[in-house]
């Protein structure tokens, strides 16, 4: 059975359920979704309230060293190396749940921060883009169904503290993506850090100006 808190900021707008909540002074935000479906967007919010998001590229936050394998082994001393940098810190990986399958189990208090967007959306990007030009977007969308199946069996099946995002709600309602992480982490932002992350979300110069 699932225990779910939820906060309401008005009348109309509720922020997701934070589940299994415990407090730490270690901690390590796992951002979790699939390529083209908001992880950047969560990732560029933990940025913006001074969570260390330790990526070799600051637009997308991706770290190549916590990535593109599923050996456990790999992941370890790139681990080890930033749990001496800051007791917290984050990372993101959209390319697949087996990845974080991987990593998770080697954190020493991890966080999880999961998102979702509409499959044909990702689709549509993909295929604007050119990386998947010679497919119907309706094709593409439908190669990912399994791995939009496998992210939420992963939020069902994670015992860690986490928060379930959705796409098009957060570009909606900013508040919703900058609140629940706050929320989820203990994050106290000062009033600069929290427009920065407001903004980051927002469609002029945040987010969605990348895509």
């Amino acid at each position: 059975m699932y225990r779910f808190e939820e906060v309401a900021f008005t009348s109309r707008i509720v922020y997701p359920a934070v589940e299994n909540p415990q407090e730490s002074t270690t901690k390590t935000a796992v951002v979790v979704g699939m390529s083209r479906g908001g992880t950047s967007l969560v990732a560029a919010v933990l940025d913006a309230c001074g969570i260390p998001m330790y990526g070799a590229n600051e637009s997308t936050f991706e770290n190549q060293s916590l990535m593109w394998t599923t050996d456990p082994s790999h992941y370890a001393p790139e681990i080890a190396r930033l749990d001496r940098l800051a007791p917290v810190w984050g990372f993101k990986n959209p390319h697949g749940t087996e990845v974080v399958d991987s990593i998770v189990p080697l954190l020493r208090s991890p966080y999880c921060l999961f998102i979702a967007r509409d499959p044909v959306a990702i689709a549509e990007r993909l295929h604007t883009n050119g990386k998947q030009r010679t497919l119907h977007p309706i094709e593409i969308a439908a190669g990912l169904l399994e791995e939009y199946r496998k992210l939420l069996d992963r939020y069902m099946e994670c015992k860690h503290p986490k928060i379930f995002f959705t796409f098009d709600r957060a570009i909606r309602f900013p508040q919703i993506v900058v609140e629940g992480c706050c929320h989820l982490l203990a994050l106290r932002p000062t009033p600069a850090q929290w427009g920065k992350a407001m903004s980051s979300v927002s469609p002029q110069g945040g987010y969605l100006s990348r895509q």
